[in-house]
């Protein structure tokens, strides 16, 4: 599939600290999650780490979404009190898990947020969102 983020995006998506990922269940009831993201070769990456309240991931409510429903929405967003200054981007496309291990996208995310090196997160999957559409808004356009 063709890479459709563009290098602004890719500065915008570096810069984000957060991202939110929206998945809908089998009756469409929608469920918005924050999500610590990397983009790498066009698509957005984000690890299942290890949760303490649940030793099964595949309980997690946005990976049964997910597995259920491959469609989402990703937005990554900045907010200042200069509205001059804000600006959205949104992505749509499909989710997968993926299985991949001690992958360059798991040492992407450790080197993005220097927490995860304590986690464990080599060998956990990631949730991959492959981008079909792009939204950009700023309020200078």
């Amino acid at each position: 599939m063709k890479d459709i983020i563009t290098q602004a995006n890719r500065l915008l998506l570096a810069s984000a600290q957060i991202g939110h990922l929206a998945t809908a269940n089998t009756s469409g009831v929608p469920r918005i999650v924050p999500l610590c993201f990397i983009e790498y070769v066009g698509n957005i990456y984000s690890v299942i780490d290890k949760k303490p309240k649940v030793s099964d991931y595949t309980k997690l409510k946005r990976v049964q979404n997910i597995l259920n429903n491959s469609e989402v929405s990703f937005l990554i967003d900045h907010y200042t009190e200069d509205w001059n200054q804000i600006w959205y981007l949104q992505i749509n496309g499909s989710a997968s898990i993926i299985h991949t291990k001690d992958s360059v996208m798991h040492h992407k995310l450790i080197d993005k947020y220097p927490l995860y090196a304590n986690m464990e997160i080599k060998n956990q999957p990631l949730i991959q969102i492959i981008p079909r559409k792009l939204n950009f808004w700023s309020n200078t356009n």
